[in-house]
């Protein structure tokens, strides 16, 4: 259903204003659209949107959207209860994403690094556990170890950026402080300062003749601003 995409792009693009007048065209038409998966994609991405919206909402459009958000959740939760391995995609997700973070801290708990922490360099053993596609690069001979450390953190959060924003970006956030929380002064302090550099790359253009490069710049500059606000996070 166009509307439904329409929807989707919009949310994934940051256009949460654009995304929730989609969301309305959508739901009017939501009575044609049989298949539940269009439906489910219909109540996660508006719900996405909302949330969104309501960092600068109004005290009453607050109240509207977490009513409406509610609402969405609700009927998300039943499908998932009802069957739990076609509706728990956004929560894989963030599973998935959190081991990604568990398997950089461990190799920083050892006073080390990666040469580059791209998701993709990121691999699932046979044994289960989470082990690391290396290259002969060495940033440790040019940088200082908090400073390669903080690049791992940057490196992955820009390589899954759009799909963590897409998913939970305010779950994600308590994760990635809670993981962060034993990192040292230094690497949190240099995330922070990376996040109010980064800031105003939100601003880049949203369309997609920009590349896909320039909206995942775009995605982890914004996820950032809203993670670390205008002052960053609390020292240890």
């Amino acid at each position: 259903m166009y509307w439904i995409r329409k929807l989707q792009a919009r949310v994934l693009a940051g256009d949460h204003a654009a995304a929730i007048v989609a969301a309305a065209e959508a739901e009017r038409l939501l009575w044609m659209t049989p298949a539940i998966f269009e439906r489910a994609d219909y109540h996660f991405y508006a719900a996405l949107a909302l949330i969104a919206l309501c960092e600068t909402a109004s005290a009453g459009e607050y109240a509207e959207h977490r009513e409406a958000v509610a609402a969405h959740h609700s009927q998300l939760r039943a499908w998932a209860e009802h069957c739990a391995g076609n509706f728990a995609g956004p929560a894989a997700l963030l599973a998935t994403w959190r081991e990604g973070l568990a398997a950089i801290a461990l190799v920083h708990a050892r006073d080390a690094y990666l040469s580059q922490a791209f998701d993709r360099n990121l691999v699932r053993c046979p044994d289960g556990t989470i082990g690391y596609i290396d290259f002969e690069d060495d940033p440790g001979e040019t940088l200082p170890v908090a400073e390669c450390q903080a690049r791992d953190w940057l490196s992955y959060l820009h390589s899954t950026a759009m799909l963590v924003d897409a998913a939970s970006p305010h779950a994600a956030a308590t994760h990635w402080h809670a993981t962060l929380a034993d990192a040292s002064d230094e690497v949190r302090q240099r995330l922070a300062v990376a996040a109010r550099r980064m800031r105003w790359l939100r601003n880049l253009p949203s369309g997609r003749r920009w590349g896909r490069d320039t909206q995942r710049v775009r995605a982890v500059a914004s996820l950032l601003a809203r993670w670390y606000g205008n002052e960053g996070p609390s020292r240890k």
